[in-house]
């Protein structure tokens, strides 16, 4: 897991984190979301909750979104746009990326 962007806000705002994940660490993540964002410590404090929400396809003229019961694809890495919000719930968008992952 790379974390590439991460805002920082003030304390009843969300954070924002944005990774860069292999398809390993992506398959991770979709398993066992909260240990995954805890465990990697992508927050400052643990969250209670994840939703990884439905795949986004984003590029030239790509305007799909998949289905969240659609089986996990590969792709070369996924930027996941991750958001913690105050009430220790969170949220995850996996974006699959044709960048490699570290």
């Amino acid at each position: 897991m790379e974390r590439i962007a991460f805002l920082p806000t003030k304390a009843k705002d969300p954070e924002i984190a944005v990774l860069r994940l292999s398809n390993e660490e992506h398959k991770k993540l979709h398993a066992a979301p909260i240990n995954y964002v805890n465990l990697n410590q992508v927050f400052k404090a643990d969250v209670i909750h994840v939703d990884v929400q439905a795949h986004s396809r984003v590029g030239p003229g790509a305007t799909e979104i998949t289905a969240k019961s659609a089986t996990i694809e590969e792709a070369e890495s996924w930027l996941v746009v991750t958001i913690h919000y105050p009430n220790c719930m969170c949220i995850a968008t996996c974006i699959p990326s044709e960048v490699p992952a570290p």
